[in-house]
């Protein structure tokens, strides 16, 4: 009985680790902003990627965000684990329960006056590499069918270097290691297995 007790245990154990390293990583690009002074032009082609975690979301930028809350919508609350560039910084990021639109809220504090701007992003593949390849692309938003044409397309054939890794496809924070002995589960809370987030460890990204 005691020999089955603890066999249960170690695979509950097993179980909840697993879990903390399971991840997806999801592909957005932005369709609005709205500032405290109204509606602004969205600067470019804006997409993002972000990598869920169990209790947390790291960015493309390798920013990590700590679930707070879930809202009667389902959707649920993300804030960052650290202080930001106070000339700029995102201070709360909300993804919808089916993970197909996230809410980025970023706050600008300048000569003692703060302005908010909250972008709204629709998903438009799974992975980073759609992110990227519309960030750097000509692709466009069709704001009647609610969807993306163009600029993430597989027979592009520019290649673009990563700026974050500069080319050698590892995580900046880890070394490629993939491995934070500060973590709770002792891996890189901003990779998966040492490749670098922006890239997914190739080095840079066709457009």
């Amino acid at each position: 009985m005691r020999r089955m007790s603890i066999g249960l245990a170690f695979v509950l154990i097993s179980v909840m680790f697993s879990g903390l390293s399971a991840q997806v990583v999801k592909s957005y690009a932005a369709f609005s902003c709205m500032s405290s002074m109204g509606p602004q032009a969205i600067p470019g082609k804006m997409a993002m990627y972000l990598t869920f975690y169990d209790g947390y979301i790291v960015t493309m930028t390798g920013e990590k965000f700590s679930y707070q809350a879930t809202n009667s919508d389902g959707s649920r609350q993300y804030y960052p684990t650290s202080s930001g560039n106070p000339a700029l910084s995102t201070v709360g990021i909300l993804v919808s329960a089916d993970r197909t639109r996230v809410r980025e809220i970023q706050q600008s504090t300048m000569m003692g006056m703060t302005m908010q701007l909250t972008y709204e992003y629709q998903y438009i593949g799974d992975g980073s590499e759609p992110a990227c390849q519309y960030a750097n692309s000509g692709g466009s938003y069709n704001g009647a069918t609610g969807g993306y044409s163009g600029g993430y397309s597989s027979s592009s054939r520019d290649w673009a270097t990563c700026s974050s890794c500069r080319g050698t496809g590892s995580c900046k924070l880890c070394g490629g290691t993939g491995l934070n002995a500060y973590t709770r589960n002792g891996r890189c809370g901003g990779c998966s297995h040492g490749k670098c987030p922006a890239c997914d460890g190739k080095g840079g990204y066709y457009y």
